[in-house]
């Protein structure tokens, strides 16, 4: 699977609670694909969001922060994504 590219804006590239737009609604749809998020996509970095980001850190062996920093983001797409 190729890895959609999301450019940083800043030093700080995660993407946290509070962020919107179509980054955050592709890692929305991704989570939903892998059953960690069980709302359609919003674009907006809720609560709910934070916490399937969470539930799939823990699966996936990444320190659980809520935030989709490089190391999330390449588990959550890559071919061998847990579900």
């Amino acid at each position: 699977m190729t890895l959609p590219v999301i450019a940083a804006a800043e030093e700080d590239s995660a993407i946290k609670q509070h962020a919107t737009g179509d980054e955050v609604a592709l890692i929305q749809m991704r989570l939903r694909e892998l059953g960690y998020l069980n709302y359609r996509p919003t674009g907006k970095f809720s609560d709910m969001t934070v916490e399937a980001v969470k539930k799939f850190q823990a699966q996936s062996g990444i320190s659980p922060d809520g935030q989709v920093g490089d190391a999330t983001y390449a588990a959550l797409f890559s071919d061998d994504a847990k579900r």
